[in-house]
């Protein structure tokens, strides 16, 4: 790709990346109506903490690579369906689906698909559930509206923690001893282990305090 025509699909890649900005600041606001009005009744959201980003020009340029995915707009829209994004992180793992449901039932935010991977975890130990959704905004310069895709990953804080982990030390490495990937698949089965020892102290204690 010429230099040239790369500083123009740049620019084409900003100006999408503000709408992907738009969505995801409709969406967050929505997540967190609803956060705020379930804890105010007194009951529980179990969102932990809830987080966002853009994905970069840059970074979008080596996912498309990494993926085999032509680099232009087209391909970009069609693709990657993560340029906004939404991280939420719960203490316990079974609340991971509570989460879900919730999302399922706030307006506005259109399931489009969703993946389990905390019932059927990637092959090195990845675990999270994905939700992608459909966002409407409005341009009142063009006076339309349009579906922007927002990928929204629910997690348990041993998740994320795993996630953050294999990120920095080996996400990027791809002359990655065989060995590491091992020891993250180990790394994730002790990690699960030990959510379903905290599930079972949490409900020990709900019990003795009835």
């Amino acid at each position: 790709m010429d230099y040239r025509d790369e500083d123009l699909l740049e620019e084409m890649f900003e100006k999408y990346a503000d709408e992907c900005e738009d969505a995801l600041n409709i969406a967050l606001a929505r997540i967190k109506n609803v956060k705020s009005a379930i804890e105010r009744a007194g009951d529980d959201s179990h969102i932990d903490l809830l987080a966002s980003r853009i994905k970069t020009f840059e970074s979008t340029k080596e996912k498309c690579g990494r993926r085999g995915y032509d680099f232009n707009m087209k391909s970009i829209k069609k693709n990657v369906r993560d340029i906004a994004g939404i991280r939420i992180i719960t203490v316990f793992r079974d609340e991971i689906y509570s989460v879900v449901e919730m999302l399922h039932h706030i307006p506005g935010l259109n399931v489009e698909d969703e993946t389990d991977y905390v019932k059927c975890p990637k092959q090195n130990g990845y675990s999270s559930y994905h939700m992608h959704v459909l966002v409407e905004i409005y341009n009142p310069i063009e006076n339309s509206t349009k579906l922007i895709p927002i990928e929204i990953q629910i997690r348990s804080q041993s998740m994320h923690y795993w996630a953050s982990a294999e990120h920095k030390l080996k996400y990027k490495n791809s002359d990655a001893d065989p060995r590491v990937a091992e020891s993250f698949k180990n790394l994730a089965d002790s990690l699960a282990k030990s959510d379903e020892i905290a599930i079972q102290l949490r409900d020990a204690n709900k019990d003795s305090s009835n």
